[in-house]
């Protein structure tokens, strides 16, 4: 009776493993599936250039003092943006026992993505909804900077611009003129002599020496 019990536990025992080897493969090959899938889900997340983070629920459990959250997101996660998996753990007492670790979907936990794949219609809507709040929040800031900007514009009108002197010590547009004239101050270039602004001492006329009497 020994013998046969241990014969029958051995063929148990071999074709467990084999059916377990066997389903190992499958799930290796439906996991590989998925990351290709997720892969794809941020190619063309990134192609809209969103920029911020959003995150769902995908499960959780708390009580009076602890709390636990797993969740699924759009954020950067090792300067990358893309599909995020992470667990929030905290203490409604005491915030400084918060913690929270972030993964890059296909990093995370095999268990944590199969139950997120559900929620990644709610993580699309979600993403929707925080993109047209952002869109609304940023047409009211540029109303209020074209306002601010024609303000400026009247408080401004009108004012001359300072020239910008270079090292001829004239305005850079006459420089242009001193260039193209082989190095001579052409007439109209000789306004910045004698001229001073507050601060700043005024340069002497030169005045052209007389002319020599044969």
């Amino acid at each position: 009776m020994a013998l046969k019990s241990t014969n029958s536990m051995t063929a148990r025992v071999e074709g467990s493993f084999k059916q377990l080897s066997s389903a190992a493969q499958t799930l290796h090959s439906a996991t590989d599936d998925l990351s290709k899938v997720i892969r794809q889900l941020d190619v063309s997340l990134k192609k809209l250039g969103l920029g911020f983070p959003a995150w769902v629920q995908v499960s959780g459990e708390a009580d009076e003092v602890q709390y636990l959250s797993h969740d699924l997101g759009y954020a950067k996660v090792d300067g990358k943006w893309g599909l995020a998996l992470r667990e929030v753990t905290g203490n409604h007492l005491d915030t400084d026992d918060d913690a929270e670790e972030i993964w890059g979907f296909n990093d995370a936990p095999r268990a944590l993505r199969v139950d997120a794949v559900g929620k990644i219609p709610d993580l699309l809507e979600k993403l929707l909804a925080q993109t047209e709040e952002t869109t609304k929040k940023l047409q009211a800031k540029i109303a209020q900077a074209a306002e601010l900007a024609s303000v400026f514009s009247d408080l401004t009108g009108g004012v001359p611009a300072l020239p910008q002197w270079n090292r001829h010590g004239i305005a850079s547009e006459s420089a242009r003129e001193i260039e193209g004239n082989g190095g001579e101050k052409p007439a109209a270039a000789s306004f910045r002599e004698g001229v001073s602004f507050p601060g700043e001492r005024a340069l002497p006329v030169e005045k052209p020496l007389p002319a020599e009497r044969s």
